[in-house]
């Protein structure tokens, strides 16, 4: 949370008559597979996004970069594209009643416990019952005749 608020001090520093920032972190376990498993990748990123205002003018960066000089970076070029974004005529503010709040509810906590032989089972059980319905899975002549 440090980022996020020296991400809002610095947008509000530069000019910003308003500015908010939320950080991200997503896991992804991406499972390549044809006939048999072909790669198992699990990626971690982090994130950061600062919405600022200037008057009626709003605009949004992000960056994966996290290090003090990346945050003055966002929070300057977020003011840039302010500077020639088109006034927002229907623009009042931003919330002011959100803050710092977990995201709850939007997993499945179940995912988090599975290891890598499960997924490697589980995707080689749903491809079998795949096989065993369609016996032409997996031959890439049946799926591109003209």
């Amino acid at each position: 949370m440090e980022l996020a608020e020296l991400a809002v001090k610095k947008a509000l520093r530069m000019g910003a008559t308003e500015a908010e920032a939320y950080l991200q972190r997503a896991e992804t376990i991406r499972v390549e597979f044809a006939e048999e498993i072909e790669s198992f990748k699990t990626i971690d990123s982090m994130g950061i996004s600062l919405r600022v205002a200037l008057g009626r003018k709003i605009a949004i960066y992000s960056t994966s970069i996290l290090d003090e000089s990346e945050i003055s970076e966002a929070a300057a070029k977020a003011l840039k594209i302010a500077q020639v974004a088109p006034e927002d005529p229907e623009w009042r503010r931003l919330n002011s009643r959100f803050g710092e709040a977990p995201a709850e509810g939007y997993r499945d906590d179940a995912l988090e416990t599975l290891d890598y032989g499960e997924i490697v089972e589980k995707i080689s059980s749903a491809t079998a019952l795949v096989k065993d319905h369609d016996k032409g899975l997996g031959r890439p002549e049946d799926y591109w005749r003209w």
